[in-house]
């Protein structure tokens, strides 16, 4: 799948956090999210890994009980399947 970037389609899941499905297969799914400054991406559960990289500010990323704090650029793979998850933008 191919697409050109654009600031339409995102949708606000919850206050402070907009998100944009890119594209999805069977097992995976590739979206855009943008987080206001202390915004918080309520807990959440996916069936299969999730993949991503933070392009700037800073994340800190819960899983289950264990926090990571992410920086720009610093990527992800999270095999948080079934597992409660959630992050907060802190800088």
């Amino acid at each position: 799948m191919f697409g050109k970037h654009s600031s339409a389609g995102f949708n606000e899941t919850s206050p402070g956090n907009r998100i944009k499905t890119l594209c999805y297969g069977e097992h995976t799914l590739l979206v855009e999210v943008h987080l206001d400054k202390d915004a918080d991406l309520l807990r959440h559960k996916h069936p299969y890994e999730q993949t991503g990289y933070l392009i700037s500010g800073n994340i800190r990323m819960h899983i289950e009980e264990k926090e990571m704090e992410l920086e720009p650029i610093r990527q992800y793979k999270d095999a948080h399947r079934g597992k409660r998850n959630g992050t907060r933008a802190w800088r």
